[in-house]
């Protein structure tokens, strides 16, 4: 498919130009999205003129603007120009960040199958500390850690597990939001994630944020919070921030709906304590 002719974008028309530069980059986009959403694309080749990022887009409208106003048209940068300015502020390329959510088990069973693959042992089979022990060393070893789908022994769950990781990889960073760990227990759950992401090739890893839903694990939160913010390797990489996540549904269901806000409450009081005592 090509690009439509259009007259006009000579040396006299420099808005013109960086306009029709930019507007052949967002039909290269559409049309990548297109391929992408269809499955038509081969992936063999990347295109330069594929907008990846917002401050891609906003670069040629913020040197528009930025003429405008040093020639004495501010009045016209600061209409239609800047209302495209801060719509692409607020939407970036992407609309809308992407959130994942899987169930803690599964990626146990993604790890487990990883372990077995390079002779390791079952990762199912180990205590909570050996768990940790590992990822931990793993999240700061520049080794790949995935073997190829040939000579991992999986089954669909976990095929899907690491299929995800894999796209994730493909998408540009600002496209994605948060990662929930539905049914989260441990900080090797936590821990697992980003590892996850890591050695898939995710550039800017998500944000990982586990689910506590039952009341035991609703009063274990703390605790688990407390033990993951003990891991150097982690720790250094969250920048002093981090996201936890309770679940009222289950607990209620659990645990009744008095209880269930009772230990809410109370989770929401030590997690912070634990942040604080930790830096984050």
């Amino acid at each position: 498919r090509g690009w439509p002719s259009q007259a006009g974008g000579g040396g006299g028309e420099p808005y013109r130009v960086l306009l029709m530069a930019l507007r052949r980059r967002l039909y290269r986009t559409r049309v990548k999205m297109e391929e992408v959403y269809l499955g038509h694309d081969s992936g063999a080749e990347e295109d330069a003129d594929v907008l990846t990022s917002q401050a891609q887009l906003l670069a040629p409208l913020e040197l528009m603007y930025r003429s405008l106003v040093t020639v004495g048209d501010r009045v016209l940068a600061n209409g239609t120009l800047l209302d495209l300015l801060r719509r692409v502020r607020t939407f970036g390329i992407c609309l809308a960040k992407m959130d994942i959510r899987q169930e803690s088990d599964r990626h146990s069973e993604a790890i487990d199958a990883i372990t077995r693959a390079l002779g390791l042992g079952r990762y199912l089979e180990w205590d909570e500390e050996a768990r940790i022990a590992w990822l931990s060393a793993e999240l700061v070893s520049p080794r790949p850690l995935i073997p190829d789908a040939g000579t991992l022994a999986a089954d669909e769950r976990v095929k899907e597990v690491l299929a995800t990781f894999a796209l994730l990889a493909t998408l540009p960073p600002e496209c994605l939001g948060a990662y929930c760990i539905s049914m989260a227990r441990s900080a090797s759950d936590v821990l697992a994630v980003r590892l996850l992401q890591v050695k898939s090739g995710v550039k800017s890893p998500m944000r990982v944020a586990p689910l506590f839903e039952t009341r035991e694990d609703l009063q274990n939160a703390p605790r688990v919070v407390a033990r993951l913010f003990s891991v150097a390797a982690y720790k250094g990489a969250i920048g002093g921030f981090h996201e936890v996540m309770l679940g009222y549904s289950d607990s209620s269901k659990d645990a009744g709906k008095f209880a269930s806000l009772w230990e809410l409450h109370v989770a929401m009081e030590k997690i912070l304590e634990a942040g604080r005592a930790a830096g984050v």
